[in-house]
């Protein structure tokens, strides 16, 4: 493997250290890791998809209104994706929570502009806001 000499230039390669070999093999691992989530995490999403698109599909068959099916398929998705977080969240362990807190404010709130939660409400509270935010969301696309 070679690695790039920066004092010299970028075109310029030296061999890897051992050590530098070891933090690549680990990096190429953590890599892979991050990878094998990456595909888990697809996979249930679109497991958890296809059994609301059925849902949805048989509301629509039964001749339910569009906006009504739009609204149970948008719950139903985001209360799949939601539910293990929040059953995460009220854990016994504080710090455990704190920790999850902490992930799900980066991962899912991204700020209070875009998430259009207020502050003062729990974390609790503010996914269900952007579980409507989510349903809003497909009822627009479809309306467009």
């Amino acid at each position: 493997m070679l690695e790039s000499n920066s004092s010299i230039g970028p075109l310029t390669h030296r061999p890897m250290s051992a050590g530098s070999r070891q933090s690549a093999t680990r990096t190429d691992a953590s890599i892979e890791e991050s990878e094998r989530l990456i595909h888990a995490l697809h996979a249930q999403v679109d497991e958890w998809r296809g059994v609301e698109i059925a849902r949805a599909r048989k509301m629509l068959a039964r001749g339910k209104d569009i906006e009504a099916v739009l609204e149970v398929f948008a719950r139903g998705l985001s209360q799949k994706v939601l539910h293990g977080t929040m059953i995460e969240l009220n854990s016994r362990d504080v710090e455990r929570r704190e920790q999850l807190s902490n992930a799900v404010s980066r991962f899912f709130l991204r700020g209070s502009d875009e998430s259009g939660c207020d502050e003062r409400l729990s974390i609790s509270e503010c996914l269900g806001q952007t579980s409507n935010l989510v349903a809003d969301a497909a009822t627009e696309m479809v309306e467009q």
